[in-house]
């Protein structure tokens, strides 16, 4: 699913000729109209999940994630994932929670299905601006630092995302511990 927004300066959320909390006004730099467009990723992302069955609901209304490509960049907004054999061979295969009660290995799932979503949309791990973590309570200072020496085989420091840690009373998904959804900014190779 794909949609066109054109926007006058450039900007995909607002135009910089506003004023925003009394910082001085700037002028658009250019007058010239862009295109963005939003591409959305799987709109059927989580369907048949048993956890939801019964629940009166007959689609979600949701995908796995949203691109914005401006042409000069991609923004990649993904929705949160758990770790599922997202590369299995069968849906009920993919459904099923990767190393149950061991949150260092679904720390890696996890981040392993991020990343296979990022590269398909043309980026890596290290494109990641900003993620939000959820780890189901009671969360130990042993967790925490299983899930870190996950997130260490990961990231390379120079790219270390902005993170939020936040600790819940449960997911969605039964087994999972931990959810991480992400934003990433993609830039166009160099070319050469």
């Amino acid at each position: 699913m794909v949609s066109d927004v054109a926007c006058q300066c450039g900007m995909v959320n607002a135009c910089h000729d506003q004023t925003l909390s009394g910082l001085p006004e700037k002028n658009p730099i250019s007058q010239e109209v862009i295109h963005v467009r939003k591409t959305i990723i799987d709109p059927n992302y989580g369907q048949g999940l048993t956890e939801l069955q019964g629940s009166g609901v007959g689609e979600l209304i949701h995908s796995a994630g949203v691109i914005v490509d401006t042409g000069d960049v991609r923004f990649v907004y993904l929705s949160g994932r758990v770790a599922t054999d997202d590369e299995a061979g069968t849906v009920e295969a993919r459904q099923q929670i990767v190393g149950i009660g061991d949150i260092k290995q679904q720390t890696r799932q996890t981040l392993r299905n991020i990343q296979a979503a990022l590269r398909a949309a043309g980026g890596d791990l290290d494109d990641i601006v900003r993620m939000r973590v959820y780890v189901v309570a009671p969360m130990t200072k042993d967790m925490f630092g299983q899930i870190h020496e996950a997130r260490a085989e990961f990231f390379h420091k120079e790219h270390y995302p902005a993170s939020t840690l936040v600790v819940i009373s449960g997911l969605a998904r039964a087994g999972a511990l931990i959810e991480i959804d992400t934003d990433a900014v993609i830039s166009p190779p160099a070319s050469s």
